[in-house]
């Protein structure tokens, strides 16, 4: 499974995943995700030099979220997230989610429900300002299109 930069952590309305070290994963630099707890100082954390690395590895990062899902892959969804009580999910037509193990217990529920559709991400843009990364695009599930926007710290 790939992992997630370092640099980048997702922290959005409709998704909040954690995202380091994408790239380093698909080059083969890196076996395994890496884990950070809660506690985390992530003032220290800063975008890289290279902004159209630091947009890359946020695309990569959307990718490797809309694979977990579409594989049903609960175990690589949870790897993906934030472990924080601060994470924040908002599924269509749902009401907020928050915290890491509730946020889990939904994408469980979704996940193992066999009449869940596959989501297609189109039309993405990205963009990294400081160390925040945003993806907008349309999710498409089901065959109707739903706006998504997916905010990387």
């Amino acid at each position: 499974m790939p992992t997630i930069r370092a640099e980048f952590r997702m922290i959005c309305m409709t998704l909040s995943i954690r995202a380091n070290q994408v790239l380093q994963a698909r080059s083969g630099r890196v076996s395994k995700p890496s884990m950070r707890s809660a506690g985390d100082d992530m003032s220290a954390v800063e975008s890289s030099a290279d902004p159209l690395e630091d947009r890359r590895a946020v695309l990569e990062a959307n990718r490797a979220f809309y694979e977990a899902f579409n594989a049903r892959d609960v175990e690589a969804m949870a790897d993906l997230w934030l472990r924080s009580e601060d994470v924040t999910c908002v599924h269509p037509h749902r009401n907020v989610t928050t915290g890491h193990a509730e946020v889990q217990r939904t994408w469980r529920a979704i996940l193992t429900n066999p009449d869940q559709p596959r989501i297609v991400f189109a039309a993405e843009e990205a963009r990294v300002v400081g160390d925040i990364g945003i993806v907008a695009g349309r999710e498409v599930v089901a065959g109707v299109p739903i706006v998504a926007t997916n905010i990387y710290q």
